[in-house]
């Protein structure tokens, strides 16, 4: 575990431990008893004490006090560098991302926007899910992440869809280590992220995903992940897959529950299947479905689908 995931678990625990810690009160020291001078007898040889010296009192200059705070706890701090554990000159984007991000630019205006007034509210962990298999999820985010880089951005992107993650194949990667290794607490998160250069994004991927994966999700390493990013990055986006698929739903709602998630945006075919959805949506993914921005529909009146197949 590196030292900036173990800053963040001792800031969690210090929290916790000065909010249960009680004030104990300082005893108060009691003279012993003096016997009086009818009782106390002296042998005729005991010689008398020197009388007591006059001890003058010294101040202190002004400029070796120090105040009364310097000696509270302080609080513990992130370290302010975080280096991902690999770096690539760029990603390899597919054909449809090329198109996406050059063809839909009114409709990325439109979403720039709702972002911006988000982050500007301090949401900067945003998921990024389908309404149905094939919408497109994984595409969009992507596409979404490449045009906001262009805006002076910093974006991390996490593949949360442990029921059939892909962000890294589609980006031309091959990783041996992933979330599934942070959650198991066995890789510190900078190691397993994969930094690209020139495009300014780093990757959170997932090797395998999986059910054996998905459930360490629970633990305090999932919530760390989301800490770690939001510090680092200017926007975080995780792929949450499709909520069609009602396993993945539910590592979708871990996910939302753990990493405190402030935003959501649903790639749909159209408003009838976004409404058709709702339900599902409500009862599946209840946080979720409290932070839902909005759609984004793949047959909206651009030339080609904002959400496209992935």
């Amino acid at each position: 575990m590196s030292t900036l995931d173990q800053a963040f678990i001792r800031a969690y625990q210090d929290r916790t431990e000065q909010s249960a810690r009680a004030v104990e009160p300082t005893p108060t020291p009691v003279a012993a008893p003096v016997p009086s001078s009818a009782e106390a007898t002296f042998p005729a040889t005991l010689p008398l004490a020197p009388p007591p010296q006059r001890v003058e009192r010294t101040e202190l200059p002004a400029t070796e006090r120090k105040p009364l705070s310097s000696f509270a706890p302080q609080p513990s701090t992130v370290e302010a560098r975080f280096q991902p554990g690999l770096e690539v000159d760029a990603f390899a984007w597919s054909p449809v991302c090329d198109e996406l991000t050059s063809s839909g630019a009114p409709h990325w205006q439109q979403l720039h926007e709702t972002l911006a007034v988000a982050t500007d509210q301090g949401r900067t962990v945003v998921g990024i899910a389908g309404t149905s298999e094939g919408v497109g999820c994984t595409t969009l985010l992507l596409s979404v992440a490449r045009t906001l880089t262009t805006a002076g951005k910093s974006i991390a992107i996490v593949d949360g869809n442990f029921s059939s993650p892909g962000l890294a194949s589609q980006l031309g990667l091959e990783v041996d280590l992933g979330w599934e290794n942070v959650l198991s607490g066995e890789t510190p998160l900078a190691e397993a992220t994969v930094a690209s250069i020139n495009d300014g994004i780093t990757l959170l991927p997932l090797v395998r995903g999986g059910l054996r994966a998905a459930a360490q999700l629970d633990s305090i390493h999932t919530s760390v992940t989301a800490g770690v990013l939001r510090y680092h990055y200017d926007l975080v986006l995780v792929d949450l897959g499709s909520l069609s698929n009602v396993q993945q739903a539910g590592f979708a709602e871990t996910i939302a529950r753990q990493c405190r998630l402030d935003a959501a945006l649903l790639a749909t075919p159209d408003a009838a299947a976004t409404i058709a959805n709702a339900g599902q949506l409500d009862r599946l993914t209840p946080s979720i479905a409290a932070v839902t921005l909005g759609t984004l529909e793949n047959q909206a009146t651009s030339s080609i689908p904002l959400a496209a197949a992935g």
